[in-house]
């Protein structure tokens, strides 16, 4: 804690102030002693005070009044109010307006000695996060998205572009980055806003689903197409369209979704009628679609017409100096969410989310602060809320030797990644950039015969 700190006293007993000045002087710290509101209220204009030590009772007011005063001012300063008649309507009003502690004479120098400094820390920790909110509402854009850094201002730009042309738009970019916030931000800002946004996540369905979700059915269509049913697209008319894991789809429906692209016509599944659309079409995706087209697992037509206009989300890693404004935000959307009064998140705290490495990236952050709310007791965030993986450092590393069969490298991966995620599939399969129902057949694939699959 700080010993050289600037304090202010003010008391009008010339002979308490003169004896209070010395002893705290004594304690490193340097001193201004006032006699009133009106000298104390203009020392504190004048020079840069980090803690006041008042009398409830001044010549011409209370020490209300400069505790009041001294939360009015751009910087951070701690109060202190000593009385001669302690009450708890005097104690409590003096808490109310923001001072540290509320003491009576004979004042405990033992304790006043430890409080002036803690009282600074807590005022300067609390100034903080006042400033940290502050930023939140400057830094949160109509988009959606929060933060300061580079990485994310380029992003924006790129959407404000991108938002009012009507070209395809295809975001990459890692699990949890936010490709989903940055294909509403587009869609918000287009002239498309007032129209529908229809999400798809295609990696979620099976194909034959996948086909009929999309671009509808006919009655008799298959067996359980009781009713004629309208895909995505149609809903999706004169809106926009968003496709979450576009690498998921197999290749005789990146044929059917090119022609739509290209013509803006198709056929519902069974059908015969060509139905016309008009949809804006995002498109996202986590994998390497260059490589995938090389492999041959991905139509390069239909890359080249989904890649018009490109947005990479990035990396939480890569914008750490977003974390305490996304940590904020985080906070006050989830403490709204439960009821809960949270003043802030400490610096141990704040450290650890500064320090680890995020590779789930902010959904991970997110996640990480709607428990810490949720489990908190009190009105701050402190370290021991967040998850044991933020709290113990690096994640698990896997070792991998020469010689190592592929499938050796799979099973570890996702046996690491199922540890890191205590067992559920889904945050499992975002993190590792594949599907939920590729992850279940994954695992059916490499368990040993006759163990049963882990539940979530």
């Amino acid at each position: 804690m700080p010993s050289n700190l600037r304090l202010l006293l003010a008391d009008g007993d010339r002979s308490s102030l003169t004896i209070m000045q010395e002893i705290t002087a004594q304690w490193g710290h340097q001193v201004l002693a006032c006699r009133s509101v009106a000298e104390a209220v203009s020392a504190m204009d004048a020079h840069k005070v980090d803690v006041v030590v008042t009398d409830l009772v001044l010549p011409d007011g209370s020490g209300l009044d400069l505790v009041r005063h001294a939360h009015e001012i751009d910087v951070p300063v701690a109060s202190i109010v000593i009385s001669a008649h302690g009450t708890i309507a005097g104690a409590v009003d003096a808490v109310r307006l923001g001072a540290y502690d509320f003491l009576t004479r004979p004042v405990d120098l033992a304790k006043l000695k430890v409080i002036i400094p803690a009282a600074f820390d807590k005022e300067r920790l609390r100034f903080e996060n006042r400033q940290l909110r502050s930023k939140i509402s400057e830094e949160t854009r109509p988009e959606g998205l929060v933060g300061q850094s580079l990485a994310i201002r380029q992003v924006v730009e790129k959407i404000r572009m991108a938002a009012n042309a009507r070209a395809t738009v295809l975001i990459t970019g890692e699990s949890g980055t936010g490709k989903e916030v940055i294909a509403t931000a587009i869609h918000k800002l287009s002239p498309r806003s007032a129209e529908p946004l229809v999400k798809v996540a295609t990696g979620a369905l099976a194909p034959q689903l996948l086909e009929s979700e999309l671009f509808g059915h006919e009655r008799g269509a298959f067996t359980g197409a009781v009713a004629q049913r309208r895909g995505r697209f149609e809903l999706a008319h004169t809106g926009t369209l968003f496709l979450d894991e576009i690498d998921g789809l197999e290749i005789g429906l990146q044929g059917k979704l090119l022609r739509v692209l290209q013509e803006r016509q198709f056929e519902r599944v069974g059908g015969e009628q060509t139905i016309t659309v008009d949809v804006r079409l995002i498109a996202a995706t986590n994998a390497n679609l260059e490589k995938m087209v090389e492999q041959g697992l991905f139509r390069k037509d239909l890359y080249y017409r989904l890649n018009v206009v490109r947005i990479e989300a990035p990396a939480l890693r890569d914008r750490r100096e977003d974390i305490p404004l996304l940590a904020y935000h985080f906070v006050a959307l989830y403490a709204q969410e439960n009821g809960k009064t949270i003043r802030g998140i400490d610096p141990a705290a704040m450290a650890l989310l500064q320090s680890y490495e995020w590779q789930g990236n902010v959904r991970e952050l997110e996640n990480a602060i709607e428990s810490a709310v949720v489990m908190c007791p009190g009105d701050w965030i402190t370290a021991d809320l967040l998850p044991q993986n933020v709290r113990s450092g690096p994640p698990e590393e896997m070792q991998f030797r020469v010689g190592m069969t592929l499938e050796e490298m799979e099973r570890r991966a996702i046996e690491a990644t199922l540890r890191a995620t205590r067992g559920n599939k889904t945050a499992a399969a975002k993190m590792l950039g594949i599907g939920v129902r590729t992850i279940h057949d994954k695992i059916k694939k490499l368990r040993p015969a006759g163990a049963s699959e882990p539940t979530e």
